[in-house]
């Protein structure tokens, strides 16, 4: 008569564990008449990965890109999937500045079926589920992304205010990926 084990190990890499990197597991098991067995596996770690950024327009005057009151901002967000496996799910999270009139958002392009859903006045979530971004490495012209959206600043905003916009990108269930800051002045 035959005994069997089954068993399923989990593993959790280290955050510090880098795509491409090989994680290498040494399994010793003994066996019931008391003989040793060793397993040697090796698994690259894969997963999806994205460079970003945004842009705004117009982007101002000088370097503190000084805006009149009643222009409206044009944001452009870029993502792309430089990881080793595709990106199933990505979310991009924008809290819009103050200031800015939510009334008037206008998505004007997304480069895949997109969800916009706003969270509360000035938070956005562009929700883009089963996207299947391929990474650049297997696919480098589709593993780009895209989200282009207008919003007109409130009336009667401060002279002088500063308004900020930073994005955070997430690919399937990895940690935020923020993108670099754009600044206007009005």
């Amino acid at each position: 008569v035959s005994n069997s084990l089954i068993s399923n190990l989990v593993f959790k890499a280290d955050t510090f564990t880098n795509v491409g990197d090989t994680v290498k597991i040494h399994l010793e098991m003994i066996s019931n008449d008391n003989k040793v067995i060793e397993k040697q596996y090796s698994f690259p770690i894969i997963n999806s990965y994205d460079p970003n950024d945004i842009s705004v327009f117009p982007v101002g005057e000088c370097g503190d890109g000084y805006i009149a009151a009643d222009q409206k901002l044009t944001y452009t967000i870029r993502f792309q999937n430089t990881g080793n496996a595709e990106a199933i799910d990505v979310t991009v999270k924008d809290t819009l500045p103050d200031y800015l009139n939510m009334n008037s958002f206008q998505l004007l392009y997304s480069s895949h079926d997109v969800s916009v859903i706003e969270k509360d006045s000035l938070e956005l979530n562009f929700v883009f589920k089963n996207i299947w971004l391929p990474d650049s490495s297997t696919n480098e012209p589709e593993s780009h992304g895209k989200i282009v959206f207008t919003v007109e600043i409130e009336e009667y905003v401060p002279h002088e205010e500063v308004l900020e916009n930073r994005v955070g990108i997430y690919f399937d269930f990895n940690e935020v990926v923020m993108t670099n800051e754009v600044i206007n002045e009005i």
